[in-house]
């Protein structure tokens, strides 16, 4: 989870979080092997 600072100075947040990243790259990657 992010630091609450970042959204508090920045107005910003993640769309995805970690876990969802690490899942698309992942079958990005296994579709995309030579």
């Amino acid at each position: 989870m992010l630091h609450p600072r970042i959204y508090e100075e920045l107005g910003w947040k993640a769309e995805y979080s970690l876990e969802q990243i690490i899942e698309s790259a992942w079958k990005w990657h296994s579709r995309n092997v030579k």
